[in-house]
């Protein structure tokens, strides 16, 4: 990999129209990895918290010892879990180089880059085992989900939880609203995109089953409501504000997240700029009355 002196691959040397974004690895991981970016994971952790009602995590997990954070990004749930369990060891990995959120981190939170959780055996000591394993939002990530779940299972205690968040890129308008729009044009071929990548922004509904094949027990599946809606359209004021807050995430992902797939499903670039305006234009107006569901998905290791 051709990398800058950051570690950073810039894409304008490959992509000229990217608006000079910087990436870790594209052929692995499309989205980028620069301040914008970051600034967009910690929004929206802000926006899944909320919509968890303040809950780091649904499984019925009690004070564990030794906690893995996934895909831990900017480390902001790994930071807050660990204030929120002074006496569990929780470490974040990701594939790319992490600068955490907050400052100072608790002394019980450390985290590990360039950790490809997909490729091989995880390089974790053999003694050390996780009473929970803690996914959220990792939609854009795996080419092969399955294999990183038995390698949870591999490295979770017997009795340990594992628990993934996240959103299914799949819409849903109860009133019709979003039929024959530009966002739901946008949306099609973004997963186009991602297909082609090699990556399902669906595989969320998979999850349950997924974790049943490979071992896990008393597995369930929740669905976070309202989920994560286009615009503030509800009665009342709960769902109003995520509403609020999901329509700001989804236009800036849509800027900001979906052109690399857009381009990878073969939008060329005048038409990917007149596509996203059209759309964003659509969710500013509130006329599209959608949401994408969002699932959590537990499970335990069984205890023998």
């Amino acid at each position: 990999m051709t990398t800058t002196g950051t570690g950073q691959q810039s894409a304008s040397a490959s992509d000229p129209t990217s608006d000079e974004r910087t990436f870790q690895d594209p052929k692995k991981y499309l989205l980028p990895n620069d301040k914008q970016e970051k600034e967009r994971l910690d929004n929206q952790y802000i926006l899944i918290t909320k919509l968890l009602d303040g809950n780091l995590a649904w499984a019925p997990i009690n004070e564990p010892q030794n906690v893995l954070d996934v895909c831990t990004g900017t480390g902001i749930w790994a930071i807050h879990f660990a204030k929120q369990h002074p006496a569990a060891r929780v470490t974040g990995i990701d594939i790319d180089s992490i600068t955490p959120a907050i400052t100072p981190i608790p002394s019980n939170c450390t985290f590990q880059s360039n950790i490809d959780a997909q490729d091989g055996p995880w390089s974790f000591a053999p003694d050390t085992k996780f009473d929970f394993v803690h996914f959220r939002m990792i939609l854009s990530c795996f080419t092969q989900p399955t294999q990183v779940f038995r390698s949870v299972y591999e490295n979770l205690a017997p009795g340990g939880y594992v628990e993934i968040q996240d959103l299914c890129v799949e819409i849903h308008s109860p009133d019709g609203s979003a039929s024959g729009t530009s966002f739901e044009k946008i949306v099609d071929l973004f997963n186009q995109g991602s297909f082609k990548s090699g990556i399902s922004m669906t595989k969320s509904k998979n999850y349950k089953k997924w974790l049943q094949e490979i071992g896990f027990v008393d597995v369930e599946e929740r669905l976070a409501e309202p989920g994560l809606p286009t615009t503030g359209w509800y009665e009342n004021e709960r769902d109003r504000e995520i509403g609020e807050m999901g329509s700001v995430s989804i236009q800036t992902f849509i800027r900001k997240g979906m052109p690399a797939y857009l381009r990878a499903a073969g939008l060329e670039e005048a038409g990917l700029r007149e596509l996203t305006e059209k759309a964003v234009a659509e969710l500013k107006s509130g006329e599209v009355r959608a949401y994408y569901p969002f699932y959590v998905v537990y499970g335990r290791k069984p205890l023998d």
